[in-house]
C-alpha cells in the first residue's frame, strides 16, 4: 500500500497542508510489517511489475558523472527451480526508455559510449531491485512480490509441498535478478551543450 507524508511549507497555520508520496507499507497476514522508502518502493514496482514512467538514475565509474533513464516500457519475467525445500528464482526486467539526463563528457551518439551508459543504468536498477528483495526476505520476512504466487500457478504440485513453511523458504531463497534496458533516442542523447566538441570524449 503507498504512503504519503506532509511536505512543509513554513510554520504559517494559514497555509494548506501539502502531502506527498513517501513509499510503500508492507503488510503479511493483514498486518503491517514495515515501510519502504521511495527508492525501495521504486525497486519493488520494477519486481511486481508495477513500473510505469519510473526513471533509473546511474554514476558511471570513475567519476566520469551521471546520467538518468527514463522508462517508458517495462515488463517481468520469473523462473523457478526447486530442490527440496530450497528454491531459485531468476527474475527478467526488460525495459525501453530515453535518456534523460546526461551529466557526462560523454557523446553518447557513439555505439560504444551507449553502451556503457546503458550498462551502468543496468547496473543501478539491478542494485536498487537486489536491495529490496533483500529487505523483504530478511527484515520482514514478507513475500511483497508474489514468488509463492509463480510457483503455485506455474509449479502446483511442488507448492503444495512448500505451502505450509513458506516463510521459511522465502527468506533461504535464492533469488537472482538480471536487467536488460535498451536506450531510444532523446534530447539528451547528444553530448552536454555546455562542452565544446574537442571536450566531448569519443
Amino acid at each position: 500500500m503507498g504512503t504519503i507524508e506532509v511536505e512543509s511549507e513554513g510554520n504559517d497555520p494559514g497555509k494548506a497542508e501539502l502531502f506527498k508520496l513517501a513509499g510503500a507499507a508492507v503488510f503479511k497476514d493483514l498486518r503491517l510489517v514495515g515501510l519502504l522508502n521511495g527508492y525501495e518502493t521504486d525497486g519493488l514496482n520494477w519486481a511486481t511489475n508495477h513500473m510505469k514512467d519510473g526513471r533509473i538514475n546511474a554514476e558511471l565509474p570513475g567519476g566520469q558523472g551521471n546520467v538518468g533513464m527514463l522508462i517508458t516500457h517495462a515488463e517481468r519475467k520469473i523462473t523457478a527451480e526447486i530442490k527440496g525445500d530450497r528454491v531459485w528464482f531468476n527474475l527478467l526486467l526488460q525495459g525501453r526508455g530515453t535518456l534523460i539526463e546526461n551529466n557526462t563528457d560523454l557523446d553518447i551518439t557513439r555505439p560504444k559510449m551507449i553502451a556503457l551508459v546503458q550498462h551502468a543504468l543496468e547496473q543501478s536498477a539491478k542494485k536498487q531491485v537486489q536491495d529490496v528483495i533483500i529487505k523483504l526476505q530478511r527484515q520482514y520476512n514478507a513475500d511483497a512480490v508474489g514468488f509463492g504466487q509463480i510457483l503455485h500457478r506455474n509449479k502446483p504440485k511442488e507448492w503444495k509441498k512448500l505451502k505450509s513453511r513458506w516463510d521459511r523458504s522465502f527468506a533461504k531463497a535464492n533469488i537472482a535478478v538480471d536487467v536488460k534496458l535498451t536506450i531510444g533516442s532523446a534530447g539528451m542523447s547528444g553530448p552536454p551543450l555546455q562542452l565544446n566538441q574537442k571536450e566531448n570524449r569519443k
